[in-house]
């Protein structure tokens, strides 16, 4: 569905030096701001403080991908673990203690592995996990529970990664930045499933690689209906649109492959990359003429609508 606000602007002329000046068009592509999953993740948050108001609270890994949210949670006095090695998580989860400690779990989920030891500490746990990162793991468990193999589409490094890859090695992955990994599969029908962020059209290219070795194989295209509609907005943006600013954290996996629709689907605008406005600088759009402005689904709504302002104030 293509949902934006196009506010536009008409030239004026500029009398003392009779010259006719371009004012800025700006599209505020909508939806933009908090999805529903990350909204549910934060007030879960806030829920386990209040429930919990002299304990410990900690998350394991970001909340969801921005600095801001994080903020959010350190004014609450709850504590982000961030470890480049997830095994670290084992360590700290069975030092807590069930009369001190809580848990939050991220929504981007945790392994069976964490749970379980959460259960044995009988350690409070709020599950923040987004009901689409969870029915996507429900999916990739119930394939091995019907003795298939599957085939995980994907960063690296992601955090869905992780728990998908926890699960046993019935999951081989396919990176999307790297060589393919899954040629070891002897299902004849594997099924295929893929992070939840990623952008339509790097799955398909990388679906046809896969059929071209598994020809029964089975997709999935578990690509978030939030995602998903972000990026067709950017890709459906006017052709004259000479400026799109993508407003997210640079750990967004959602924000990324947004940012990649735009520079794919207008190859000739400037496509900027930005935290927030403290990273524009007046030089970067004051010669563009037709700006967009999206956003990755973990970003603040006031962010977004800061840039805007600040857009329409330079003509």
């Amino acid at each position: 569905m293509f949902l934006f606000v196009y506010y536009t602007k008409l030239m004026r002329r500029d009398v003392e030096n009779d010259n006719i000046v371009h004012m800025k068009n700006v599209t505020l592509v909508e939806p933009y701001g908090y999805c529903d999953g990350v909204k549910r993740a934060i007030e879960i948050a806030h829920k386990a403080r209040e429930e919990n108001p002299d304990k410990n609270i900690y998350v394991l890994g970001d909340l969801v991908h921005n600095h801001f949210v994080r903020e959010e949670l350190y004014s609450l006095k709850i504590k982000t673990l961030i470890s480049d090695d997830p095994k670290s998580y084992k360590s700290i989860l069975q030092s807590l203690r069930s009369e001190e400690d809580v848990v939050i779990i991220s929504a981007h989920g945790a392994t069976d592995k964490y749970r379980k030891i959460c259960a044995k500490r009988k350690v409070k746990v709020y599950d923040a996990t987004c009901p689409i990162v969870q029915h996507n793991y429900d999916r990739v468990r119930e394939e091995i529970n019907n003795k298939h193999q599957v085939i995980w589409i994907g960063d690296e490094f992601h955090e869905e990664a992780n728990v998908v890859f926890s699960m046993g090695k019935k999951v081989q992955p396919y990176y999307s930045l790297s060589l393919n990994n899954y040629l070891n599969i002897t299902d004849r029908s594997p099924y295929v499933a893929n992070q939840s962020t990623l952008a339509q059209s790097e799955i398909e290219g990388l679906y046809e690689n896969i059929k071209a070795k598994k020809p029964n194989a089975r997709f999935s295209n578990e690509v978030c209906s939030v995602a998903r509609t972000r990026q067709e907005n950017v890709a459906n943006l006017p052709e004259e649109t000479d400026c799109i600013i993508v407003v997210g954290d640079l750990t967004s996996s959602n924000t990324k492959r947004i940012a990649l629709v735009a520079k794919e689907t207008h190859p000739s605008a400037e496509v900027i990359k930005a935290v927030s406005l403290e990273d524009l600088k007046t030089g970067m759009i004051e010669d563009h003429t037709n700006i967009a402005i999206t956003s990755g689904a973990a970003t603040p709504d006031n962010v977004v609508r800061e840039i805007y302002e600040f857009i329409k104030t330079l003509d």
